[in-house]
């Protein structure tokens, strides 16, 4: 899941101290806490949609939906954009469909302002710019809430590079183990078709999958953790 809200984007997308410049906010995050997204009597929750879209379990659906509270108190709090990891964007999804309660008893009455959820607009700019936001939202994490957030739900990651290199080696391997078999030049020159043609359409020399995460899964179509963002205010 790739998100970043509505607020005029920070030159600085470094870890930022705002958050231990202020005090914890008790009364924001007790609003949060208590917060109940279902409508009185509803027979499917908001918890078992998240559950069943994502083929989650019980416990994991539990964790991220705890983990979307402190992403919405980062958001009203955190000073800077933020973005989610692609779980907590799959339940800041699923919220966002739940109109009423979203506008009016998230924005109006629990966090006081609007909240925009805003995908990346494609590019390699865009992705290095919320992939730094991510990087920015897990510090004010910490500052905000004092521990690491769960690796499982918030994953840690190199932006962008780690997958694409992997392809790269991958077919780079095949190549030079054709050439040491003696293989034949039309075949090693096959490969090279191949293996160069496969780069380019996955994205291995750079370019963005135009969904905001840079073809590195992780956050965020909105993939979040690199392709969206929101910013209280």
């Amino acid at each position: 899941m790739d998100v970043a809200l509505s607020r005029a984007s920070v030159p600085n997308l470094g870890p930022t101290p705002e958050l231990d410049r202020h005090p914890f906010d008790h009364d924001l995050w007790a609003r949060l806490e208590t917060m109940e997204i279902d409508p009185p009597g509803a027979t499917t929750q908001f918890r078992h949609r998240l559950k069943e879209y994502n083929k989650w379990t019980d416990e994991f659906a539990d964790g991220v939906i705890n983990e979307y509270r402190r992403f919405l108190y980062l958001a009203a709090r955190a000073g800077h954009p933020v973005t989610p990891s692609e779980a907590v964007d799959q339940a800041w999804h699923l919220h966002l469909t739940y109109t009423r309660h979203y506008w009016e008893g998230l924005c109006g009455n629990i966090l006081g302002l609007p909240l925009h959820h805003e995908p990346s607009a494609g590019g390699a700019l865009e992705d290095r710019k919320f992939e730094r936001q991510y990087l920015q939202t897990i510090e004010s994490y910490k500052a905000a809430f004092g521990e690491a957030p769960p690796a499982d739900v918030w994953p840690v990651r190199q932006p962008g590079r780690g997958k694409k290199f992997g392809k790269l080696v991958a077919g780079a391997a095949v190549i030079a183990a054709a050439i040491a078999l003696n293989s034949p030049p039309l075949l090693v020159l096959g490969f090279f078709v191949v293996f160069f043609s496969f780069a380019a359409a996955t994205g291995s020399f750079g370019a963005s999958d135009g969904n905001g995460d840079g073809g590195d899964g992780g956050a965020g179509g909105c993939g979040g953790g690199g392709g969206c963002g929101g910013c209280g205010g």
